[in-house]
Protein backbone atom coordinates (compact mmCIF):
# COMPACT_ATOMS: atom_id res chain seq x y z
CA UNK A 1 0.00 0.00 0.00
CA UNK A 2 2.83 2.15 0.74
CA UNK A 3 3.70 1.88 -3.19
CA UNK A 4 0.19 2.83 -4.50
CA UNK A 5 0.30 5.62 -1.84
CA UNK A 6 3.79 6.68 -3.28
CA UNK A 7 2.43 6.86 -6.92
CA UNK A 8 -0.81 8.67 -6.26
CA UNK A 9 1.32 11.33 -4.65
CA UNK A 10 3.66 11.79 -7.46
CA UNK A 11 2.53 9.58 -10.88
CA UNK A 12 6.10 9.87 -11.82
CA UNK A 13 7.50 7.99 -9.43
CA UNK A 14 5.61 4.42 -10.78
CA UNK A 15 8.40 2.26 -12.40
CA UNK A 16 5.97 2.23 -15.49
CA UNK A 17 5.72 6.12 -15.64
CA UNK A 18 8.26 5.90 -18.78
CA UNK A 19 5.67 4.27 -20.80
CA UNK A 20 2.69 6.91 -20.13
CA UNK A 21 2.47 8.49 -23.75
CA UNK A 22 3.10 5.43 -25.23
CA UNK A 23 -0.02 3.79 -22.93
CA UNK A 24 -2.00 6.71 -24.12
CA UNK A 25 -1.37 6.84 -28.19
CA UNK A 26 -1.81 3.06 -27.94
CA UNK A 27 -4.81 2.39 -26.05
CA UNK A 28 -6.70 6.41 -26.62
CA UNK A 29 -5.59 6.75 -29.98
CA UNK A 30 -6.82 10.32 -29.60
CA UNK A 31 -8.63 12.27 -26.62
CA UNK A 32 -11.78 12.79 -29.14
CA UNK A 33 -12.59 9.10 -29.17
CA UNK A 34 -16.60 9.25 -29.04
CA UNK A 35 -18.98 6.08 -28.42
CA UNK A 36 -20.23 4.29 -31.03
CA UNK A 37 -23.41 4.46 -31.58
CA UNK A 38 -25.97 2.80 -30.36
CA UNK A 39 -28.13 1.81 -33.55
CA UNK A 40 -31.00 -0.67 -33.91
CA UNK A 41 -28.77 -3.31 -35.08
CA UNK A 42 -26.52 -2.54 -31.94
CA UNK A 43 -29.45 -2.60 -29.22
CA UNK A 44 -31.07 -5.90 -31.11
CA UNK A 45 -27.91 -7.87 -30.34
CA UNK A 46 -27.79 -6.17 -26.67
CA UNK A 47 -31.65 -7.20 -25.98
CA UNK A 48 -30.72 -11.03 -27.36
CA UNK A 49 -27.91 -11.07 -25.08
CA UNK A 50 -29.63 -9.88 -22.03
CA UNK A 51 -32.64 -11.97 -23.01
CA UNK A 52 -29.96 -15.17 -22.87
CA UNK A 53 -28.61 -14.41 -20.05
CA UNK A 54 -31.84 -14.09 -18.58
CA UNK A 55 -33.11 -17.67 -20.02
CA UNK A 56 -29.71 -18.99 -18.91
CA UNK A 57 -30.33 -18.19 -15.30
CA UNK A 58 -34.21 -19.31 -15.87
CA UNK A 59 -32.88 -22.56 -17.35
CA UNK A 60 -30.46 -23.02 -14.76
CA UNK A 61 -32.26 -22.16 -11.34
CA UNK A 62 -35.32 -23.60 -11.86
CA UNK A 63 -35.62 -25.87 -14.90
CA UNK A 64 -32.35 -27.77 -14.02
CA UNK A 65 -30.40 -27.31 -17.18
CA UNK A 66 -26.65 -28.11 -18.04
CA UNK A 67 -24.10 -28.12 -20.30
CA UNK A 68 -26.42 -29.99 -23.35
CA UNK A 69 -29.17 -27.10 -22.82
CA UNK A 70 -26.98 -23.77 -22.07
CA UNK A 71 -24.89 -25.14 -25.13
CA UNK A 72 -27.84 -25.28 -27.62
CA UNK A 73 -28.93 -21.49 -26.18
CA UNK A 74 -25.93 -19.89 -26.54
CA UNK A 75 -25.14 -21.30 -30.56
CA UNK A 76 -28.50 -20.52 -30.88
CA UNK A 77 -28.28 -16.99 -29.50
CA UNK A 78 -24.70 -16.83 -31.41
CA UNK A 79 -26.57 -18.03 -34.61
CA UNK A 80 -29.22 -15.05 -34.39
CA UNK A 81 -26.58 -12.83 -33.90
CA UNK A 82 -23.89 -13.56 -36.56
CA UNK A 83 -27.38 -13.57 -38.83
CA UNK A 84 -26.97 -9.81 -38.45
CA UNK A 85 -23.41 -9.40 -39.79
CA UNK A 86 -23.40 -7.41 -43.37
CA UNK A 87 -21.39 -10.95 -44.61
CA UNK A 88 -20.31 -8.47 -48.10
CA UNK A 89 -18.39 -6.13 -45.30
CA UNK A 90 -16.57 -9.01 -44.45
CA UNK A 91 -12.75 -9.10 -45.53
CA UNK A 92 -12.06 -12.88 -45.20
CA UNK A 93 -13.38 -15.37 -42.85
CA UNK A 94 -11.67 -14.66 -40.24
CA UNK A 95 -12.25 -10.59 -40.33
CA UNK A 96 -15.17 -11.12 -37.27
CA UNK A 97 -11.79 -12.41 -35.27
CA UNK A 98 -10.09 -9.17 -35.86
CA UNK A 99 -10.53 -6.38 -33.11
CA UNK A 100 -10.86 -2.95 -34.75
CA UNK A 101 -8.61 -0.32 -34.19
CA UNK A 102 -11.20 2.15 -33.10
CA UNK A 103 -15.30 2.10 -31.94
CA UNK A 104 -16.28 3.33 -35.64
CA UNK A 105 -15.08 0.14 -37.48
CA UNK A 106 -17.28 -1.72 -35.64
CA UNK A 107 -20.43 -3.55 -37.78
Amino acid sequence: MRYAEKVKRDPMQSIVAHQKDENLKHFLHSKEQQAPELTGKRKAVLAIFGLTFAVMMWGVSLAGWWMAELSALFIGSSIIVASSVDSRKLRSPTALLTVPATCSEWP
